[in-house]
């Protein structure tokens, strides 16, 4: 599988994509509460569907079903992936 993450120069769309799928999302940053989650953001996708990506005292997190649904020990999905690999997020001990 052969995969590539992008954000537009105004920050405003991520590209991920997957095996030459390409999938847009609006990025928007969130302001919550910094005790909650810091930093926050949803990701929109063309046809209305919203993620929500957060980093809090626990780690990253994600809404998308894949997230949810992980097995494995440390939890991830694309979303989470391109937001660390842009370097939007840190991992909980970075």
């Amino acid at each position: 599988m052969t995969r590539s993450v992008r954000l537009s120069e105004d920050g405003k769309t991520l590209t991920i994509n997957i095996d030459g799928e390409a999938t847009d999302y609006a990025v928007e940053r969130l302001d919550p509460d910094k005790d909650v989650a810091n930093p926050a953001f949803n990701l929109k996708k063309t046809d209305g569907e919203v993620y929500h990506v957060w980093k809090d005292a626990w780690g990253i997190h994600c809404t998308c079903a894949s997230y949810e649904f992980s097995k494995s020990a440390r939890k991830h999905c694309k979303h989470t992936d391109g937001m660390i690999a842009l370097k939007l997020l840190t991992r909980k001990s970075e």
